[in-house]
């Protein structure tokens, strides 16, 4: 089901927005062979590559940096064992599969889900799930504030970012599972989102929490609207909280959370809605603002063809606003802020899955209420809408707000490349077993998308020690600054 317009929209919208996918990820894949492992890639990374360079067992290294860091510095056991596994561990040569893996799992997530959402919910077409899925993953990729921490830097974007992409998945096991009519077709839904329910519990806080109200909530819907699932719907929530429970009960926490001070329950409550309010405006960009209004006539088509009464749209625009703040919470309590930039990034994520589907209730509502019937004209208002749509990309593009159209910058001007270069160099010093201390120097080139830090003239500083325990080196410096 698609909305009912003549032409070759229909036919082919759905192949144009896959062809500017496709085209808008080149750039973003390319740039990722200029990529390079920072900071924490090395210090998670440590015993994992030791064990490829002595023959070692990986999977005992994987263990033995979860287990050290579980009791002496932080309990997010599953982001801790997929950080280990960063491709510098392989060689340097591989990072390039970090954007690969970090924008696959955001497709895939978000395929999966708009697949359940709109064909087997919706009763739409394939196409209508293509270009859903081409849409939401063009805006995801495109419009996200700090492109560097999703995409190009593994141990901070797979602690967010690849979890985003299963948080995906995992809500679309909890759809798939209220769908399926029979006990044998829901064994597969029910097992996948337990499984899924004890990665997600210990990754970051923010996505366990998350994921934690969206299960309170499916649990209540169970409760009031289909009880049969409600036994499955209540073991998924009690696996999920009972890992997210075992995370936070670390040792390790205690050790890290000695060097912060975070807000009391209340005052983080507090700021958590004022910053989600805040995020509201801020994230609302032209290139959304564009996308939103030309969805409207495809979900008030869609609204149409459910039976849902859409009966309280203020009081569901205040639920979903609290659900989104929930998100800001767990390091306002811990660290007293609202984190760093990859955190903010899956907070961004959130709020553009959330903005469509209240779009979508407060259509529903419309329609109920004011306008049963078709009145959108929509060869017109699309073809109005979609130029809005090409202008503010366009207008973005130029300013550099889009994460591909920066990606082509860095690619063209040679920056991305001059940046490599200067890695590379660095790795000859660092893997020559003839120079135990090794004195590089500052980084010139400093590509937005690429470079995030460095190390420091002082080699007790942990960034320092990090590279140089990665490379069996004594000491790695950076030579000090010439006036």
């Amino acid at each position: 089901m698609m909305l009912k317009t003549k032409g070759p929209l229909r036919k082919y919208g759905p192949w144009l927005l896959l062809a500017v996918l496709a085209a808008a990820l080149v750039p973003l894949l390319l740039l990722g062979g200029y990529a390079h492992p920072a900071a924490d890639d090395y210090s998670y990374g440590l015993f994992t590559h030791m064990a490829l360079q002595q023959g070692t067992s990986l999977l005992g290294a994987v263990w033995r940096t979860v287990k050290g860091y579980y009791t002496g510095w932080q309990g997010t056991y599953s982001a801790i064992a997929m950080m280990t596994l960063t491709p510098g561990i392989w060689g340097e040569q591989f990072y390039w599969l970090t954007p690969v893996v970090m924008i696959g799992a955001v497709a895939v997530g978000t395929f999966k889900l708009t697949d359940t959402l709109l064909r087997r919910m919706g009763g739409c077409s394939w196409r209508a799930v293509l270009a859903a899925g081409c849409a939401m993953t063009l805006l995801a990729v495109e419009l996200v504030p700090y492109p560097l921490h999703s995409f190009y830097w593994w141990n901070g974007a797979v602690y967010y970012t690849f979890t985003y992409g299963l948080m995906l998945l995992w809500a679309d096991r909890l759809l798939v599972l209220r769908l399926e009519k029979s006990v044998r077709q829901a064994v597969w839904p029910l097992v996948s989102a337990l499984l899924l329910s004890v990665f997600l519990g210990g990754s970051n806080y923010v996505s366990g929490l998350f994921a934690a109200v969206l299960g309170a909530v499916f649990c209540l819907f169970c409760l009031i609207r289909q009880r049969n699932k409600l036994p499955a719907a209540l073991v998924i929530e009690i696996v999920l909280g009972g890992c997210f429970f075992f995370s936070m009960i670390a040792p390790g926490n205690a050790v890290r959370q000695s060097g912060l001070e975070g807000y009391s329950a209340i005052n983080s409550v507090a700021w958590a809605v004022l910053k989600a309010g805040r995020d509201c405006f801020r994230f609302l960009s032209p290139v959304l603002a564009a996308a939103l209004l030309l969805a409207v006539p495809f979900l008030y088509h869609l609204a149409g063809k459910t039976k849902f009464k859409f009966r309280f749209p203020l009081l569901f625009l205040v639920f979903a606003f609290l659900v989104f703040a929930t998100q800001n919470a767990p390091h306002y309590y811990a660290a007293g802020t609202a984190g760093p930039e990859r955190l903010r990034n899956i907070v961004f994520y959130a709020y553009l899955w959330l903005l469509p589907i209240c779009e979508f209730y407060v259509l529903g509502w419309v329609r109920r209420r004011f306008a049963p019937h078709e009145w959108l004209k929509a060869r017109a208002a699309v073809g109005c809408l979609t130029a809005l749509l090409v202008i503010s990309c366009v207008g973005m593009g130029v300013q550099g707000r889009l994460s591909s159209t920066e990606a082509v910058r860095e690619l063209t001007s040679g920056e991305a490349a001059a940046y490599d270069a200067e890695m590379n160099a660095r790795y000859l010093l660092y893997h020559d077993h003839a120079r135990p201390d090794v004195t590089v120097e500052p980084v010139k080139a400093r590509p937005k998308l690429l470079y995030w830090n460095d190390i420091t003239p002082s080699m007790y500083d942990w960034t320092n020690q990090a590279v140089s325990n990665y490379y069996g080196k004594t000491s790695i410096v950076l030579a000090e600054a010439k006036d």
